[in-house]
């Protein structure tokens, strides 16, 4: 065993005990809930309203593939708008039911064989993508928390969105402005400087956004990313609808975009508890009671995650997958093939 393994095992399991806080959590809330109304919930849930919740889902899937796209098209990648579908329904699938981030490896996976291009220039754009939902959804909780969570909520939000305007601001200066040598001197100051031109075309990909061409991108980007939103909120809402919980289209659209933002923290698997916790917090001031918003919380993950996982399996059977670009050639062969 090298010399590395006994500090490896310690961080390993440090990270595992964080992990494991959003589980305990979810075993707690479930242990002090109601679980006899909550059956009451699932009695009395309507069966339609949760198909068309389920058949939302693809028409997000449809939707923010075109946004994909677009980011795709500003860093000069040319991906066709069925391949993009294709690639992000089977995305969606995987990242439903597996930890970390492996449907969005799989994405920037797929564009990197099809274009021919590196993988840190495709995982830029899936970077972008995510990046503008997560902002979205920090400004939707940000709003809905100072609106309906009292005087403390208010000026703990508003704090965090101020934290959040500063840090993207220099983010984007830091990407715009620094030379590949000053980002690969910063890359190395934080363990990262091994990491390859993979992350250098990341970061060049990303730094295309704060240009003038990348800008108009998201002068399209991000009004799409609000009409996404809104769809997701309107899914959240059907469910709801479906087990006949009395709560409001806002206060629900403010939790779930402070539940999407509690999923960021390295405190959970697939976000479990920290969800429920979230939830409960936005949703407990209008009557909402644990065992409801612990059902609903259930009702909708299986919606989301299954529809998802079905629309992928189908996609990938289905439909056939696209050829990979071909490999350059290199030295003898290139010439070769030139002056064939």
């Amino acid at each position: 065993m090298g010399a590395g393994d006994g500090k490896s095992s310690p961080n390993t399991l440090r990270k595992w005990l964080f992990r494991a806080t959003g589980p305990v959590l979810f075993i707690l809330l479930w242990w002090f809930s109601d679980l006899g109304h909550a059956r009451t919930i699932l009695a009395r849930a309507q069966g339609w309203p949760l198909v068309a919740a389920a058949l939302l889902n693809y028409a997000l899937v449809l939707v923010k593939s075109w946004r994909w796209r677009v980011i795709m098209r500003s860093q000069a990648i040319e991906y066709p708008y069925l391949h993009a579908v294709r690639s992000y329904t089977i995305a969606s699938a995987l990242a439903s039911w597996t930890p970390g981030r492996i449907g969005d490896f799989s994405k920037a996976l797929s564009v990197s064989r099809a274009r021919g291009v590196s993988f840190g220039s495709a995982a830029s754009s899936v970077i972008a993508d995510r990046l503008l939902d997560a902002l979205v959804m920090t400004g939707v909780a940000a709003v809905g928390g100072g609106l309906l969570l009292g005087p403390l909520g208010r000026t703990i939000t508003w704090c965090l969105v101020a934290l959040a305007i500063v840090i993207v601001y220099i983010l984007a200066r830091w990407a715009s402005g620094t030379t590949v040598q000053g980002r690969h001197l910063a890359l190395t100051r934080v363990g990262l400087g091994g990491a390859g031109a993979q992350v250098e075309d990341a970061l060049e990909g990303l730094g295309k956004m704060a240009r003038p061409s990348g800008r108009r991108v998201l002068l399209t980007a991000i009004p799409v990313t609000f009409v996404t939103t809104f769809m997701t909120f309107i899914q959240g809402f059907v469910v709801a609808l479906s087990l006949g919980l009395p709560v409001g289209f806002v206060r629900l659209s403010a939790g779930l975009g402070a539940a999407s933002i509690a999923s960021m923290l390295p405190l959970s698997v697939s976000n479990i508890g920290l969800r429920e916790a979230t939830l409960a917090v936005f949703l407990g001031p209008a009557g909402i009671r644990l065992a409801e918003v612990l059902t609903f919380s259930a009702i909708f993950l299986i919606v989301v995650n299954g529809s998802s996982a079905l629309f992928g399996a189908v996609t990938h059977a289905v439909w056939p997958k696209p050829p990979d670009a071909p490999k350059p050639l290199a030295g003898a062969d290139a010439i070769a093939g030139a002056a064939s």
